[in-house]
């Protein structure tokens, strides 16, 4: 599958279905060398693939393909980059794998609430109208999700925009509202539950009532 697809995206006019893996990576190869151009191949979540595709060959492949045509002669690709969740994946992998595949990975650590704020405003720019999402809005959902149990997960964030942004306009707002990300949050990740709430004594559900409602004191 994965085949396939390099060979599409790279040469559609020599693909075919009725190629083998072998014949599918030859082809490429081929192709590079006869009009000399050049590819860097990023494969995502490359742990996800090996699990459920029951591939680990796939990482030996890729990592030899000067072997291909002329064993130690260029093959025009500059490179393979994998990534992963984690190196659990190592464990799938044969020592041949391992071997070309290399043994000091990078690793990066999970986003800070710096790092998410300044991707999170690029995405507001492009998915949101003028002003309809505030500083403090993005700085409020980026410190929620720099914080246990998200750990910086930038999928979430951007979930949560969403979501909040669909509740807004839904309700004719012209803001996103941290009231909005609060009501979201509630739903997808409750904190406190319906029991919790129930069981409270009066003067706190009043409290609790007061983040939608403001209430006057006699």
């Amino acid at each position: 599958m994965l085949y396939r697809y390099l060979v599409q995206q790279v040469s559609p006019g020599v693909y075919s279905t009725s190629l083998s893996a072998e014949e599918l990576l030859y082809q490429l190869v081929t192709y590079l060398k006869d009009r000399r151009r050049y590819i860097l191949v990023t494969t995502d979540e490359i742990d996800y693939f090996i699990k459920h595709g029951k591939e680990p060959d796939v990482i030996y492949d890729l990592t030899r393909l000067e072997e291909v045509l002329e064993p130690g002669k260029p093959c025009n690709m500059f490179g393979v980059v994998f990534t992963a969740r984690s190196r659990e994946f190592h464990k799938d992998l044969d020592q041949a794998a391992l071997s070309t595949l290399g043994r000091i990975p990078i690793e990066f650590k999970p986003y800070i609430a710096s790092q998410i704020i300044d991707i999170l405003d690029m995405r507001v720019q492009e998915a949101f109208k003028p002003r309809a999402i505030s500083n403090e809005v993005v700085e409020y959902v980026a410190d929620i999700t720099a914080a246990k149990p998200i750990n910086g997960d930038l999928r979430y964030a951007l979930d949560l925009l969403l979501y909040s942004g669909n509740l807004a306009e839904n309700e004719g707002a012209e803001q996103v509202t941290a009231k909005h990300i609060r009501r979201v949050l509630n739903i997808t990740h409750p904190s406190v539950t319906d029991e919790d709430v129930v069981s409270l004594p009066d003067r706190e559900k009043i409290v609790l009532l007061g983040d939608d409602v403001t209430i006057g004191c006699v």
